[in-house]
């Protein structure tokens, strides 16, 4: 007899926080960096009305190269990094930290299949991930043995807006 033994693959969606705090295009960058330090968080997506359109880092809001007037007129859209890197949460987990790796970046954002935001993965949830023996949280059902297709999420692909 032949034993099969079957790899387990950690999902996005064992890791992702699900619970995900966005920034209106349209506030004040002094604003959203109060909100940011509020949620003890780095970054956020950006989003125009509905519709995800970037993602703000404190970096991307305390640039020293910005012009002291600028600070008090500019918005998150003027300062935001247009580029979404996104997976879904039945991608591989390992793809969220390959993209942040390649991208050198600190945060993926999940899309659901609408292009709605669905969650985020940080470095820190991978830290977690890794630092609790890659188990899914909160007794979430996670792993499958089937590793279908990686692939990068099209944001035009889905209509989002």
């Amino acid at each position: 007899m032949v034993k099969v033994a079957m790899m387990s693959v950690l999902r996005v969606r064992d890791v992702m926080t699900r619970n995900v705090h966005a920034l209106p295009a349209t506030m004040p960058i002094v604003e959203a960096a109060e909100q940011l330090a509020a949620w003890h968080v780095s970054g956020a997506p950006v989003l125009q009305g509905k519709r995800l359109v970037g993602v703000a880092s404190k970096t991307d809001l305390f640039d020293p190269r910005r012009e002291r007037e600028d600070e008090v007129t500019a918005t998150v859209l003027d300062v935001m990094t247009p580029m979404v890197y996104a997976v879904r949460d039945s991608d591989p987990a390992v793809l969220a930290a390959r993209l942040m790796t390649d991208e050198h970046i600190h945060r993926v954002i999940v899309l659901d299949e609408h292009g709605h935001i669905a969650g985020i993965v940080t470095s820190m949830d991978l830290v977690d991930a890794i630092a609790h023996g890659w188990t899914p949280r909160g007794g979430r059902e996670g792993a499958r043995p089937d590793d279908a297709s990686i692939a990068y999420v099209d944001l035009r692909s889905l209509g989002a807006g």
